[in-house]
This record gives C-alpha cells, sequence and structure tokens, in this order.
C-alpha cells in the first residue's frame, strides 16, 4: 500500500468517533439526496398492471382501484362494494402502480359512470384517448387532428406523460421542494465532512509540519488530505446505498414510491465524492499556513 493511502487510513481511523461523525453526515447527504432524487423518477415510473379484466369495467357501478389505497377506499379484494358520492361500486379489477401526487386516488371506470360520478354532462370530456391501427404513422394522424380540430391539443403518451411531470414538478412547487432538499443534503454534509477534516488536520498538525521538516512537499501532503476524504466518501456512500435500496423496499407500495436507477447511483458516487475533495479544501487551507520549523519547537 502507498505511504500515502496508508498515512489517509491512519489518521482516518485514529479517532474512531470523529469517523463516526463523519460518516453519519455524509450517509444523511446521500440518502436525502437519494430520496429526493428518487421521488422525481418515481414520478416518471407510476404504470399499471391490472389484476381482473378490462372488460368488466363495462359493467354498471364497476371501478377499478389502485393497490396502495385501499386502506383509504376501504377495500381490500376484487368483489368488495364502496360508494362514491353516495352510489353504490363494486371493484371489478386492481391496478398496481397507478398513483395520484394529490391525496385523492385514481378510480377507473366507463365513461357513463365516470360522468356520473363526477357530475358532468354527456357532451362534455376532458380528455379523448385515440388508438391507432397496427401500421398507423403516429405523427401522421397526430398531424392530421391538429388540422382537422381547430384550439385541440393532440399529444402523445410520452408528451403527456412529460407535461404532467413538468406540472407537478415546476408548477407546483413539488420539483423546487425536490432540488432545494437534494442541494441542502449536499450542504449538510459538505459542511460536516469539512468541519471533521479541519479539526483532524488541525489534531495532526505537528506531525505535518514534522513531515514538511524533513522534506515532504506541500502537494504530498494535500495528497493525504484528499485520499482521507476519498476514503470517507467510499465507505459513506457504500452505507448510503444500502439505507437507499431499504427506503425503496419500504416505499414501494405507497402512494410515493422511490425509485432508484444504476444511472441515478452512477451520479451519486461522483457526486459523494466530490463533495468530500471539496470539504478537504478547509483541511488543506489549515496545512498551507504550516511553518516546518514549528516542529522543532514542541
Amino acid at each position: 500500500m502507498p505511504l500515502v493511502l496508508t498515512l489517509a487510513l491512519r489518521n482516518l481511523f485514529h479517532d474512531r468517533l470523529r469517523l463516526v461523525a463523519t460518516l453519519i453526515g455524509i450517509v444523511f447527504s446521500i440518502v436525502l439526496v437519494t430520496v429526493q432524487m428518487g421521488l422525481y423518477l418515481g414520478f416518471g415510473r407510476m404504470v399499471t398492471v391490472a389484476l381482473g379484466r378490462v372488460e368488466d369495467l363495462a359493467a354498471e357501478g364497476a371501478v377499478a382501484v389502485d393497490r396502495a389505497y385501499f386502506d383509504r377506499l376501504g377495500v381490500s379484494k376484487i368483489g368488495e362494494s364502496a360508494e362514491i358520492r353516495q352510489q353504490a361500486v363494486k371493484v371489478v379489477a386492481i391496478t398496481e402502480g397507478v398513483r395520484s401526487f394529490t391525496t385523492t386516488p385514481y378510480i377507473f371506470t366507463n365513461l357513463d359512470s365516470a360522468r356520473t360520478y363526477s357530475g358532468l354532462p354527456p357532451d362534455k370530456a376532458s380528455y379523448f384517448l385515440v388508438r391507432l391501427r397496427s401500421g398507423a404513422s403516429l405523427e401522421a394522424v397526430r398531424g392530421q387532428l391538429l388540422s382537422m380540430i381547430p384550439k385541440v391539443e393532440v399529444l402523445t403518451s410520452a408528451q403527456f406523460a412529460e407535461r404532467s411531470r413538468t406540472f407537478w414538478l415546476f408548477s407546483t412547487g413539488a420539483g423546487t421542494a425536490l432540488f432545494a432538499g437534494a442541494l441542502l443534503g449536499v450542504i449538510v454534509g459538505a459542511a460536516i465532512v469539512a468541519q471533521t477534516l479541519y479539526a483532524s488536520t488541525k489534531e495532526h498538525i505537528n506531525e505535518f509540519a514534522t513531515l514538511r521538516a524533513i522534506g515532504s512537499s506541500r502537494g504530498y501532503i494535500y495528497r493525504v488530505i484528499v485520499f482521507q476524504a476519498l476514503l470517507s466518501g467510499v465507505i459513506g456512500f457504500g452505507i448510503a446505498a444500502g439505507v437507499g435500496y431499504l427506503v425503496v423496499r419500504l416505499t414501494a407500495g405507497t402512494a410515493l414510491p422511490i425509485v432508484l436507477t444504476p444511472t441515478l447511483m452512477a451520479a451519486l458516487f461522483p457526486l459523494t465524492l466530490v463533495m468530500c475533495v471539496a470539504a478537504g479544501f478547509a483541511a488543506i487551507v489549515q496545512i498551507m499556513r504550516v511553518d516546518p520549523a514549528s516542529a522543532f519547537t514542541r
């Protein structure tokens, strides 16, 4: 093992309590960022797997509900009855993963029943779903509809999903809260790591002065501090990743699932290292002030 790495390891593990404080800061920071970004990704992963038959929704009073809202709606399985605006309904299908960002769950039923439950007149509709024949050009059909029907939006599935995510994330302030929380996590984590590395460096200032006195360059000592920061980041990220996957499992069946992808984790790892190295500059500033002669005045 290179001597510079040995020194970094010994400095890092010399004070175990201080190391634990550093790792707690890093884990807190990365888990907070993971949760915020995982919620963002969760918006795009709300897909449906229907239990039961879609054809059964054609019956009067038939509805489909999502499993995540069983407790709120007072149902637990297919065949149970409930009420919507004092009108009896029967659960004939169950979805998985169709969640609402608001407090109101989605209910699926046929068009006539939906108008009855919502109080809309027969000649009113919010959206129309257009299905294409096999081989039809999506963009060609979309262009035809735009030219034939004035003052209407024609969106593909991807466009509709993206607009919905954009609305909830940026028009309602939810996105600002998510990204602000992630930024706060990075700031808190960097502050804790910076304070710990600074305190550790100050505690070993005489040792660093001795290294300078026997000919070690500033760059060599800087590498020791950077390695300390990197080691802290690697250990902290490993713990944070485990906590993150635990959070994913715990939220999988909730209305706001957290999604972790390999891409997200691959992006968070260098973010962790950059945060820790940046925090190490506080210790490097302290080292820059060390006078090698102070090693002989102890």
